[in-house]
């Protein structure tokens, strides 16, 4: 499995909230472990990228420059994404690309981070477990730890 393969399984983990049965989130919390334990090795490497911290400052502030804000000037975020307007979502892109022309030697150590192989042996979930209504994200999610 590759690092960015962890992310991803990390990231579904709140779509399986809505499902059912004890044995079925015993197994889980487990793998929740797993995944963070591995998260922080992932996001240490990345961490120590030469400029990269730099690139995720500007990029962030270009963010909560452009989006969509609150009654309060706040930054709207959903689903830990900046949200944008049609036409300020068009001007974030275009502003990110001498952005990451700028940082591209860190963007590029970042990819293979996320591109490398790690060995993880996730808790097993016993598919007599698996509850009755999982959807197709969520069974992507639960196969990888079947």
């Amino acid at each position: 499995m590759k690092n960015y393969e962890i992310i991803d399984m990390f990231n579904i983990l709140p779509r399986l909230s809505n499902l059912k049965g004890s044995d079925f989130w015993i197994t889980i919390s487990k793998v929740e472990d797993q995944l963070k334990s591995q998260l922080k090795h992932i996001n240490k490497a990345i961490e120590t990228i030469d400029g990269f911290k730099k690139y995720e400052e500007e990029r962030k502030e270009l963010c909560k420059t452009l989006c969509l804000k609150d009654g309060k000037n706040n930054p709207i975020i959903k689903n830990n994404e900046y949200l944008f307007s049609s036409e300020n979502k068009t001007k974030f892109l275009d502003e990110m690309v001498p952005l990451s022309d700028k940082y591209s030697d860190a963007l590029k150590e970042k990819e293979e981070i996320l591109n490398k192989e790690c060995d993880v042996n996730f808790e097993k979930l016993k598919v007599e477990f698996i509850p009755k209504d999982v959807d197709g994200e969520q069974f992507s999610f639960i196969k990888k730890i079947i």
